[in-house]
């Protein structure tokens, strides 16, 4: 039993008023919002008397499909979620929603978030990133990777997995899901069909070699959904797969999944220079470029994971959303010959 609601249709009145500390709170109705793979998320449109309270909250629950539950359980995601706002949160100087409460059973298998609404993301997923928006991106992604850079108190976050951690269940998913993510990616290059089994044989390989690299706090999903851009201010969302890592993992993630393959040819080489001057503008000893781009090349790999889970879904083949960017991953990979690390 819990003491907590685990869906939507067990909130109520005197659950959210205390909750969010709004006491004269009358009223609620949901909305449904879209977007996450292995999480179920409502807008709550409240009603109430409260002067400078919010009228509208997200409330996010586990995901109770048979693969979301292994998912999340494998990679631990919804502990990972529910740590970063217990004792992460607060000290990372990045814009987040304000979480009012973050609970959640024993083993993590259920548990509830009340947020803050940041509104939608005004730049769509499909059509992609334009480069001066990447840039307010990288800037604020590279203020959230200066402040935890190789900080000691990482290791005092039991709940943020590292690469090597990774590995096992990595292995043990992507033999579960890969052949039904490549029937649902009918245009996959020939190369990477090719090239997969090996890529899985050394795909721990790549881990180990990613977790010998320099460490901080990383977002782990930076694609645009998980995004609220407003001009210079980024908010972030979604952090179910904060990692401990080189900070090329979420460059890398970002660039190749979500600017459209065209920006990010024009630009990518650039992006990768202006990163690594933002980590020095914000105080990082940060690597030579030669680091970094060999870093993001090796992320790139790392980085077709989380698309090709996602193409594996049943419903991927009729989700634009999930299949163009696995498609971007896959050609990001290519162009950048990251397939010679694992060849």
């Amino acid at each position: 039993m819990t003491d907590f609601p685990t869906q939507p249709d067990e909130l109520d009145v005197a659950w959210l008023a205390t909750a969010s500390g709004i006491e004269s709170l009358k009223g609620f109705t949901t909305e449904t919002m879209t977007g996450g793979f292995w999480s179920n998320m409502v807008r709550l449109h409240l009603t109430h008397a409260q002067p400078d309270a919010p009228t509208q909250l997200v409330a996010k629950f586990a995901k109770t499909s048979d693969q979301a539950r292994f998912i999340c359980s494998t990679f631990s995601l919804n502990q990972t979620e529910v740590s970063f706002y217990q004792s992460a949160a607060t000290k990372s100087p990045i814009t987040h929603p304000k979480c009012y409460l973050a609970q959640a059973n024993d083993d993590f298998s259920t548990y509830v978030l009340l947020m803050e609404d940041l509104g939608t993301s005004p730049v769509d997923q499909l059509k992609g990133c334009p480069a001066k928006d990447a840039e307010a991106v990288i800037d604020a992604l590279a203020r959230l990777h200066s402040h935890w850079w190789e900080h000691p108190d990482l290791n005092e976050f039991a709940w943020l997995s590292a690469p090597r951690q990774m590995a096992e269940g990595l292995t043990l998913v992507m033999s579960m899901v890969s052949e039904q993510a490549f029937a649902n990616l009918k245009d996959c290059p020939s190369v990477i069909l090719e090239s997969w089994p090996r890529i899985m044989d050394v795909l721990p390989l790549l881990l180990n070699q990613l977790g010998d690299q320099p460490a901080t706090l990383t977002h782990g999903d930076v694609r645009l959904s998980n995004l609220f851009l407003n001009g210079t201010t980024v908010g972030f969302v979604d952090w179910q797969t904060a990692r401990r890592t080189h900070g090329c993992y979420d460059l890398a993630y970002f660039v190749t999944q979500s600017l459209a393959t065209e920006t990010r040819r024009a630009h990518e080489s650039r992006l990768i220079r202006y990163y690594q001057q933002q980590l020095v503008r914000h105080g990082a000893d940060a690597p030579t470029i030669d680091e970094l781009q060999y870093a993001y090349r090796l992320c790139a790999v790392y980085c077709l994971v989380y698309p090709i889970i996602a193409a594996s879904s049943a419903h991927a083949s009729d989700s634009l959303d999930a299949l163009l960017i696995a498609d971007r991953a896959l050609s990001a990979v290519l162009d950048n010959g990251a397939l010679e690390l694992a060849l």
